[in-house]
């Protein structure tokens, strides 16, 4: 369904796939006419754990309460989009194909259990040890590039949209795209500073600190229904 590329090329491309239902979407007219709301959701930390390792690269495992409550928070947008940092490969000096495999096999695979409409990434690092990738990208979050692709390509109202993410990184980089919903779950690494890695200490936005996905599902159903 996805067309991907060998070695470096894929880590590159700050869009690591789009769904057909996206791109039927952007090209009908009624896209054009209306402003369409989406979910956004950070990757590491959110749906999982974070390791301190990127999880890309190994078994994939999804909790199925978890996998559960982002499907019923979908049904209430127009589109899921992936937007996360993965500077994995940003550390390796020498990227072996099979991790690229592997890398793009699990993306397929979260395709398949989530129906992301867009899976956006920065691989980028401004201290990276593989020089393809050491530069400061404002697609990295708290950059808020990604975030203005994703409205660009799906039309979206921003003001319609949330964040659910586990980094202060992820509330700057979309409250500063223009999304004021922005969910933080919570974990030890909240407040941790990755010193020379563009991220401040604490963001000067507000945002609402949940214990997991779960509990952000139920505070949203909870205003639906209010």
């Amino acid at each position: 369904m996805y067309r991907y590329f060998s070695k470096e090329k894929i880590l590159q491309n700050h869009i690591q796939f789009q769904s057909k239902r996206a791109s039927l979407r952007v090209c009908t007219k009624k896209l054009l006419r209306k402003q369409r709301s989406a979910l956004f959701l950070d990757i590491d930390g959110t749906i999982w754990p974070d390791s301190g390792k990127s999880l890309m690269l190994g078994d994939l495992v999804l909790d199925h309460s978890i996998q559960w409550s982002i499907m019923n928070i979908r049904k209430h947008f127009d589109f899921l989009i992936s937007i996360t940092n993965q500077s994995l490969f940003a550390q390796m000096v020498n990227i072996d194909t099979k991790d690229i495999r592997r890398y793009s096999k699990n993306i397929s695979a979260l395709h398949r259990l989530l129906r992301f409409d867009l899976f956006l990434v920065c691989h980028h690092h401004p201290h990276a040890q593989n020089r393809n990738f050491r530069f400061l990208c404002n697609y990295r979050k708290p950059g808020s590039e990604m975030f203005t692709l994703a409205q660009e390509i799906l039309n979206l109202d921003l003001k319609k949209c949330i964040m659910i993410g586990d980094r202060i990184t992820d509330v700057i980089a979309a409250t500063d795209a223009g999304i004021v919903n922005n969910f933080i779950v919570k974990n030890a690494n909240v407040f941790y500073r990755n010193e020379g890695a563009n991220e401040p200490k604490r963001p000067l936005y507000p945002f609402r600190l949940t214990t997991s996905i779960e509990e952000v599902f139920q505070k949203l159903s909870e205003s639906i229904h209010a």
